[in-house]
């Protein structure tokens, strides 16, 4: 049983995504029976103006690879959870998911989270950063600081060289 949630807790995500995705389109009623979500009778109102973006979190391989095959970004956990060193892989299973359902892997927007980065936010720099979006093609940052903030960011702001993931 326990499998079967595993499996549910990965699938369940990747079928809400269908379903917003279809809800959005212009087709008119859309209806969909999935395991976990059903739309019968669902009726949408006016199709949006612009591109509505949806974006997930993940950090297992799964779900990075369902985020590259359907969702338009990816926001990362937070550093604790998802360290520098394991950006790498998390890239590569994005893009292995557009690459699968034919999508150009660099449409995909990529948001990381640091608390503190991991608690070595002194370690990096804003050049460190502009690497990890070269390389990373991370277009965006979000920065906890874990300790006292303005002591953090200034040591932060100071760092001229790069560090590596």
């Amino acid at each position: 049983m326990a499998v079967l949630d595993c499996l549910a807790a990965n699938a369940a995500p990747i079928e809400g995504i269908r379903i917003v995705r279809a809800a959005l389109e212009p087709a008119g009623r859309s209806r969909i029976e999935g395991r976990f979500n059903r739309t019968a009778g669902h009726e949408p109102g006016p199709c949006p103006v612009h591109h509505v973006s949806i974006w997930g979190g993940a950090r297992r391989p799964r779900l990075l690879r369902a985020i590259g095959q359907l969702a338009d970004g990816w926001v990362s956990p937070l550093s604790t959870y998802l360290p520098p060193e394991d950006l790498p892989a998390a890239r590569a299973a994005i893009d292995h998911g557009a690459a699968e359902a034919g999508r150009d892997p660099t449409t995909i927007r990529r948001i990381y989270n640091g608390d503190g980065f991991g608690g070595n936010a002194e370690a990096l720099g804003a050049q460190a950063l502009a690497e990890w979006h070269r390389r990373l093609r991370l277009d965006c940052y979000i920065f906890w600081p874990t300790l006292d903030e303005r002591h953090q960011l200034d040591r932060f702001r100071q760092r001229r060289y790069t560090s590596r993931p």
